[in-house]
């Protein structure tokens, strides 16, 4: 993060920018993956013990965490203009990228464009290698390349120091959730579900 100020006249203009990196371990294929997962469907079932859903994920390579990147960066310039001793006005310009989140083992999987379109998606034939691409690095296909944030605010004094009126309104973006990903890392080839519904698993 770094900030530059500079004062002329009525004028105080700042200009800044700040870059930011989360390098973290995600364990959701450990979490909801590896461990079996036994669903009852009724309370009858959950007294007795008994099951009607048996679920079970497997991560490629056996692999129970993969370390994921999620980076951003941002510039601003801003100019407090003092129109005279009772308002100041405020203008602000603020440019943001979200970059997609980064697995750095190519752990991500995803349709290679909008899934109606993709030639044979209604085919139970279509083989998986071409409705879905695995091995990506980044976890989504792309994101905004830039988003402006223009904003504007005053204060105003009408009746001296002791009264100030503040107002303003602004774009403002939030950044990129990178709990969503999850579900994209996820996707097959990169792990494989299996279901087994039928009666009273749990008795067997």
């Amino acid at each position: 993060i770094d900030d530059l100020s500079v004062t002329k006249g009525k004028h105080s203009m700042k200009l800044g920018g700040n870059f930011r990196r989360y390098d973290i371990s995600d364990f959701v294929f450990s979490e909801f993956n590896v461990i079996p997962e036994v669903v009852s469907l009724s309370l009858a079932e959950f007294a007795t013990g008994t099951a009607d859903e048996y679920v079970q994920r497997f991560p490629q390579g056996g692999k129970t965490a993969q370390p994921v990147g999620i980076w951003g960066i941002g510039i601003y310039g801003q100019d407090e203009w003092r129109v005279n001793k009772n308002l100041k006005v405020t203008l602000s310009l603020r440019a943001e990228h979200d970059a997609s989140p980064v697995c750095n083992t190519d752990c991500a999987a995803y349709a290679p464009s909008p899934i109606q379109t993709v030639a044979g998606s209604t085919d139970v034939a279509t083989p998986y290698n071409q409705l879905i691409q695995g091995g990506k690095s980044n976890v989504f296909r792309n994101s905004d390349a830039i988003n402006w944030s223009p904003r504007v605010g005053f204060a105003w004094s009408p009746m001296g120091q002791n009264t100030v009126i503040r107002g303003g309104m602004g774009i403002f973006f939030d950044a990129l959730p990178g709990t969503i990903g999850d579900q994209f890392m996820l996707n097959p080839p990169q792990v494989l579900s299996f279901t087994f519904l039928g009666p009273a698993f749990g008795s067997n």
